[in-house]
């Protein structure tokens, strides 16, 4: 093409379009065509999110706007002299002649009924925020005015303003590339008012992004700002500065550059309601984590028919750590591991966190380990949800404690620990809101243990203690050492947790141990030698039952709160009471609080056992989705 001389040369981005634009205007054509690579106009840059929706129609203003912060299908300056003559542009892909396409147009179009407020995303990047304050900006005429002349002068355009309401600073974004220029520029027009104070120095904020929503339908629905703000907020992306259309047809923010990317993605799963996503990072795939994993695996299909897509991103065990960011296959995971596995490092997961930006990241600790919880705070602060069935987090020091639920709230992600005291029984949330709803508790009972629940309960039936022991060893109930469960203090942390959710601070040394040894039976020596010597207890614990059967009571093991004191010990416990028949490796909680009273509020159920532990765990991680869902 030619410009003003003669001379042939380059027609550069848009010239084609353009040309196309004024021959299609000229000749009055019904539309005009321009094959691109691409189907048409996306929600949002395909190449960033992947699920990205073909927009069938849209109108000019909207493309246009779309266009002008970072879409790069058409250029606005090829759609002016279109719609002008209400002339329609069809995107079309000359790699996929069949497909629909976009149509821009006029409007309204049929296609937009259904739609929500929000056609598209975009993201400009390579931005730089400059900003101008000082005291000398309130109330002075034509400051606004100096300001953009003497960027219009050096041939710089604006991009994005916005201005403080208290007239204090005035806020205008341009390209990178310009930041400098502008700022030596500002800096010449302002040296009598910066030297006297009246402005501070230019301040330039580079490496930034501008994030915008747009669609026509956005002035007649409310809240979308406040989803737009909020989108952000969920993954901890800050706000610089905020700028909307006077005819409501676009809204953009300011954000770090680093952040464009995830932000568009955020912001498009909650305005475009497209398929939920989480992406778990595992942590210790043994007996409850592995059949976690196997119970994900066997649920994938089916919750991607419920609009859920869950994809394990990481697994890590004692045979090593495997990582693919677009999610690992279960089918055969403990293979995987076992073949390609390298070695443990935390770091290195959260290193690929930050690279690859999930959308809704949740680390599932199903480890023993009393050295991971310690580094909860650094996942938070990675932006990860946590879920975890290991208690060491929650029985921890009581600032650790708050500061976990303080790190939480300030990233926006959730600490979830369901599976903490009652396995797969509904214990937390159900304490959670009583007391939310200003419910108080008075008082405690439970049994929260599932291998003393099942010894306790053959002592009922004529067992003697040493057989009871060895047959709940045998089916796995206990831990390979069983002084690990009849010390107790298992017990002790769940009861602790529960005093920690009524409100109490307190610590796990306050907690009343009362053994139910006897004082003068030792606990040492190995496994194999304690186990040796059980038949010792056999006597003292008949005695007990005997006793206590000609009451009509039985006994259990359990934990109390009352009066502001926690203890853990043997329960002696009458046909009246909600644990009487508590046995078999069951669970029961008895909340007596300011409402369920004289009748407890009682929760009752298998609480041993890896199936319900992981799928404890397995709804932890699926309340994440609805933490993130948004709909218009």
């Amino acid at each position: 093409g030619t410009g003003a001389s003669p001379v042939m040369g380059l027609m550069g981005r848009n010239g084609s379009d353009f040309s196309a634009a004024v021959v299609g205007y000229s000749l009055g054509s019904k539309k005009v065509e321009f094959w691109t690579d691409v189907d048409g106009i996306y929600t949002a840059d395909p190449r960033v999110v992947k699920d990205a929706v073909l927009v069938k129609d849209m109108s000019y203003e909207a493309a246009m706007e779309l266009s002008f912060f970072g879409s790069k299908v058409l250029h606005p300056k090829t759609l002016a002299p279109l719609a002008s003559k209400n002339i329609e542009a069809w995107s079309l892909n000359s790699h996929n002649p069949s497909a629909r396409g976009t149509c821009i147009g006029r409007g309204p179009f049929e296609s937009e009924k259904n739609a929500g407020p929000v056609r598209g995303i975009s993201c400009l990047k390579d931005c730089a925020m400059i900003s101008v304050s000082g005291s000398g900006m309130k109330g002075r005429k034509g400051m606004a005015a100096r300001i953009f002349a003497a960027v219009s002068n050096a041939g710089i355009s604006v991009l994005l303003i916005t201005q403080s309401s208290s007239e204090y600073t005035l806020s205008f974004c341009v390209r990178k590339a310009y930041a400098n220029a502008v700022q030596d520029v500002l800096k010449n027009e302002f040296a009598l008012e910066i030297s006297s104070k009246l402005i501070n120095q230019i301040d330039v904020q580079s490496d930034c992004a501008i994030v915008s929503i747009i669609g026509d339908a956005m002035k007649e629905k409310r809240g979308v700002a406040g989803t737009f703000f909020n989108s952000l907020a969920s993954r901890d992306i800050n706000i610089l500065a905020i700028a909307q259309g006077a005819a409501e047809r676009s809204i953009s923010a300011v954000i770090k550059a680093a952040d464009g990317d995830m932000a568009v993605r955020v912001v498009h799963q909650f305005f475009f309601n497209t398929v939920q996503s989480i992406q778990v990072y595992a942590f210790g795939a043994g007996t409850i984590g592995g059949t976690m994993l196997d119970q994900i695996g066997e649920q994938q299909k089916a919750l991607r028919e419920q609009g859920i897509d869950i994809r394990v991103m990481a697994i890590a065990n004692i045979d090593g750590m495997i990582f693919d960011a677009d999610g690992i296959v279960l089918e055969n995971w403990r293979d995987q591991v076992k073949e390609r596995g390298e070695k443990t490092n935390l770091d290195k997961i959260l290193d690929f966190v930050k690279e690859t930006k999930p959308l809704n990241p949740i680390f599932v600790d199903c480890t023993a380990s009393y050295d991971l919880p310690e580094r909860y705070i650094d996942i938070l602060k990675a932006g990860m949800n946590i879920a975890t069935p290991n208690k060491r987090a929650n029985s921890m020091s009581m600032d650790f404690y708050h500061k976990l639920r303080k790190t939480a709230n300030e990233m926006h992600v959730r600490f979830l620990y369901e599976t903490n005291v009652g396995a797969g029984l509904p214990i937390i949330d159900t304490l959670q809101n009583l007391f939310k709803s200003g419910d108080r508790l008075t008082a405690f009972n439970g049994i929260m243990s599932g291998s003393l629940s099942y010894i306790f309960g053959k002592l009922d039936e004529g067992k003697k203690f040493s057989e009871a022991v060895l047959e709940a060893k045998e089916l796995r109930y206990t831990e390979p050492d069983p002084r690990d469960d009849l010390k107790g203090t298992d017990v002790a942390r769940k009861a602790l947790i529960i005093a920690r959710e009524a409100g109490m601070e307190i610590e796990l040394e306050d907690i009343q141990m009362n053994s139910i040894f006897p004082p003068d039976f030792s606990l040492e020596g190995t496994t194999e030698e304690f186990l040796a010597k059980l038949p010792e207890l056999d006597s003292y614990f008949a005695e007990k039952m005997a006793a206590l059967k000609k009451q009509g009571k039985v006994l259990r093991m359990g934990a109390s709160i009352k009066d502001g004191k926690v203890s853990v010990g043997m329960l002696e416990v009458g046909p009246e009471d909600p644990l009487y028949g508590v046995r078999g490796g069951e669970n029961a909680f008895v909340f007596t609080t300011a409402r369920y009273t004289p009748i407890p509020l009682t929760v009752r159920g298998y609480g041993a056992g890896a199936g319900v532990t992981a799928a404890g765990v397995f709804g932890d991680i699926l309340r994440t989705v609805s933490w993130n869902v948004t709909s218009f």
